[in-house]
């Protein structure tokens, strides 16, 4: 779920480390348009795993009770090309609509 109008904090598991990546995006869409998209400077990295966030501003820019794709797809240092399944999930609503 992803809660509109908030910051928000992505983790996904990935077979590969920081260290072995050249090239990395985190595409979020809705509707077959991209709303957000991530790169490699935007994300942090652990033991198989790569961590992003959506600002207040970011969350505001999807729409509610829509849902949302995500895919990663990285090259690696040597040359292989790798992509995630797409990831479904939701956006919930809110009242108060607007950064604060």
């Amino acid at each position: 779920m992803i809660s509109k109008g908030c910051t928000v904090g992505n983790t996904f598991t990935v077979p590969f480390t920081k260290d072995e990546v050249e090239v990395l995006y985190i595409t979020y869409q809705q509707r077959g348009k991209t709303i957000v998209e991530k790169t490699l400077d935007d994300c942090s990295f652990g033991d198989n795993f790569v961590s992003t966030g959506l600002t207040q501003e970011e969350t505001l820019m999807f729409e509610s009770l829509i849902r949302v794709n995500i895919q990663i797809r990285a090259r690696l240092k040597d040359g292989t090309v790798t992509k995630s399944n797409i990831i479904e999930t939701d956006v919930d609503k809110i009242l108060k609509d607007g950064v604060i």
